[in-house]
């Protein structure tokens, strides 16, 4: 081992990725289960012994992955909300795999060849969504220890170095519990052992404890955790070998020319599959399985990395019931086959070229694809900004799709582009008219657009749908604003309390409830829920104003002023700030008329 030349070569790679993901730093936490893993899980806001057994105990009916959750709760400790303390412990793993798959390569090829290997993997695209989203904190974490795993599998193996075993295990384990997808490493191990082990009795009497251990997890997901099978009324495409196959393909096509990368890609249908589709992915998938058997003996390497490519998909496959049928985090471990099989094609097309001294050769080659991959990893962090970003991104790509639909129509809500977000909303209650959340987006579109009586239409069909007591309780509110702002007080009452029953702090129930009780002659019920949601927050602008007019109404132009003050003074920049200060100087001046 060149220890020089390695320290220089890791230095240049790492050196490398830190600029392309500086720009990463500054992205915030999306609506695409950031908000539900990170800022609203109050699991992570303690270290504290009683917390971490929450955290490492399972529990029927959902994931295990304690580690990833671990790693929030450390870095809740140490950042609190600020994503660029997360950001900046995804790279941190991700640096380390970086390093870990350099050592691992180098037990496979020349270092040169290796270095170039390397590289490829580190700068390309497909892997900013391991990265960069932060809820797929997972992904870092499951591809470090599996890399660690194996590459210490291999040393024990070369070495017979027993400790180095102990500590692959231990490292399996831990990948296991950041992320079940981990189950395929006892069969790059059997591979390892097939294609390279150098012993001669008890060849795989080593990966014994592995495959234990696949077997218990796979156990508890099949029989406790109960999370491979459809939740009722989830939106599931359902899986078949033609569309395993055909995803394959298109994780090949992404990794050699990676230009339309997405959120969310589209599902495929059997029934709908073109017979391109189908042929396309079983002839694809048939190749690789042939030059896997025919290259065995004369390529090994080259036959490894191809079942490597193959094997380590297989979790994310479809095999077993999971969230998504394909996205860029399902390729990461698969992608060394193509980083490596590049490189190795590269370095033969450059001795082909001049034998002596190819590295420079080699590095002419490779240049264009390093610059190519390079910018498409700059350009998509940009793209994971925000929630808006990363849905507009998507919707530009895939504008048909129904999940991107609703994504990017859920996106323009919370940026207050109601008018924007009808169409794409429509379209996805067009493809799925059943889905009670999508239902609650349309209402609340059309709520904020002033069209009540259709977002009442839309609210009322999520309630036939969900029942009273499962609809979302901010569509319990907005349903209950629209009945208020339709005149409807007694529809309104009702959904604005059963919205305050499920989320006591809802500080635009609170204020919408204060304007009806107002309206309806209750200026006392009026005082005490707009008090209340002061209370909660004391920067609350709608509360502030209807508390002033409450008062105003009621002759109380004391406490009108005061209001009106304190509006002014927290928000000088107001669009009404001017109308703010005139209607000040009127009631300082003892005029009665509120301009």
């Amino acid at each position: 081992m060149n220890l020089a030349s390695d320290t220089l070569k890791l230095g240049i790679i790492l050196l490398l990725v830190v600029l392309l993901y500086l720009n990463s730093f500054w992205n915030e936490f999306t609506n695409w289960d950031d908000n539900n893993l990170i800022v609203k899980n109050t699991r992570i806001r303690s270290l504290a012994l009683d917390n971490l057994k929450k955290i490492f105990l399972p529990s029927a009916g959902s994931t295990y992955q304690p580690i990833r959750e671990f790693s929030y709760a450390i870095d809740y400790a140490i950042w609190h909300l600020n994503p660029i303390g997360y950001h900046l412990t995804n790279l941190i793993f991700y640096l380390l795999t970086l390093i870990v798959v350099y050592f691992l390569l180098k037990r496979f090829m020349k270092e040169d060849v290796a270095f170039l290997a390397t590289a490829i993997f580190a700068v390309h695209p497909l892997h900013v969504e391991s990265v960069t989203y932060l809820a797929a904190r997972k992904e870092v974490l499951v591809n470090f220890f599996f890399f660690l795993s194996f590459y210490l599998y291999i040393t024990a193996d070369k070495e017979k170095k027993g400790k180095n075993l102990i500590l692959s295990f231990i490292s399996f384990v831990i990948a296991l519990l950041s992320k079940p997808s981990a189950v395929s490493l006892p069969l790059c191990l059997l591979m390892w052992d097939t294609y390279f082990s150098k012993k001669k009795k008890n060849r795989f009497t080593s990966e014994l404890p592995f495959w234990g251990m696949m077997l218990v997890i796979l156990g508890y997901f099949i029989f406790f955790s109960r999370t491979i099978t459809p939740k009722e009324g989830s939106f599931y495409p359902g899986i078949h070998p033609l569309i395993i196959t055909r995803q394959v393909t298109n994780y090949i096509a992404m990794l050699i020319a990676p230009v339309k990368m997405c959120i969310r890609y589209p599902d495929y249908f059997i029934r709908t599959m073109s017979l391109f589709d189908k042929l396309i992915g079983v002839a694809v998938v048939s190749l690789l399985v042939a030059l896997i058997i025919l290259l065995y003996k004369k390529q090994k390497k080259v036959s490894f990395f191809i079942a490597w490519f193959l094997v380590n998909l297989i979790p994310t496959s479809g095999l077993l019931r999971i969230a998504i049928q394909r996205a860029d985090r399902y390729v990461f471990i698969s992608s060394l086959s193509y980083a490596a099989l590049l490189s190795m094609g590269i370095f033969y097309i450059a001795k082909r070229i001049r034998k002596k001294r190819c590295e420079r050769v080699a590095i002419l080659i490779a240049l264009p694809f390093l610059i190519f991959y390079s910018s498409l990893t700059v350009q998509r962090n940009f793209v994971w900004r925000n929630t808006k970003t990363i849905w507009e991104d998507a919707y530009k790509k895939y504008p048909k799709n129904y999940i991107v639909c609703w994504g990017v129509g859920r996106a323009r809500n919370e940026y207050h582009e109601y008018k924007e977000a009808l169409p794409p909303l429509l379209w996805a209650y067009k493809i799925n008219p059943r889905e009670p959340k999508i239902l609650y987006n349309i209402g609340q579109a059309y709520s904020r657009t002033k069209q009540y009586d259709k977002a009442v239409r839309y609210f009322e069909e999520a309630l036939a749908i969900t029942g009273p007591e499962k609809l979302h309780p901010s569509a319990m509110r907005d349903m209950g604003s629209s009945f208020l702002m339709m005149g409807k007080f007694e529809k309104g009452e009702y959904w604005l309390k059963k919205a305050l029953e499920h989320n006591p702090r809802d500080l635009l129930a609170l204020s919408d409830l204060g304007v009806l009780y107002f309206r309806t002659g209750r200026p006392e019920l009026s005082e005490k829920m707009l008090t209340r949601a002061i209370k909660i927050d004391p920067k609350h602008t709608l509360a502030l104003r209807n508390l002033e007019t409450l008062y105003y109404k009621s002759g109380d132009k004391q406490k009108a002023l005061e209001y009106l003050k304190r509006y002014l003074n927290l928000y000088p920049r107001a669009s009404d700030a001017e109308k703010i200060r005139k209607a000040v100087q009127k009631l300082e001046a003892g005029e009665t008329e509120k301009p």
